[in-house]
């Protein structure tokens, strides 16, 4: 996020993997395996039958909450900006 002063910056940094609460859930095995036969099914015009194939054997659990957090900020000051320091 960059805030929105000129003379004196400030970029607050972020990185995907800096996230507050559990770790993130592995993927199933069984998930490439589900996505190839997904596309099937909706080829098929299954789609009640994918959609419930992907929820049982392609997403890993969901954990929730979790939240991205900010790896830190970033500021930039020019010289000659005396309101800044």
């Amino acid at each position: 996020m960059v805030f929105g002063d000129p003379a004196c910056e400030r970029i607050q940094l972020t990185e995907e993997t800096i996230w507050a609460g559990p770790p993130v859930p592995e993927m199933p095995a069984t998930a490439k395996a589900a996505i190839e036969e997904t596309r099937q099914l909706i080829f098929r015009g299954e789609y009640a039958a994918a959609d419930k194939l992907i929820l049982d054997k392609a997403l890993a659990p969901r954990i929730a909450p979790r939240s991205q957090q900010p790896l830190g900020d970033l500021n930039d000051t020019l010289q000659w900006c005396s309101q800044c320091r």
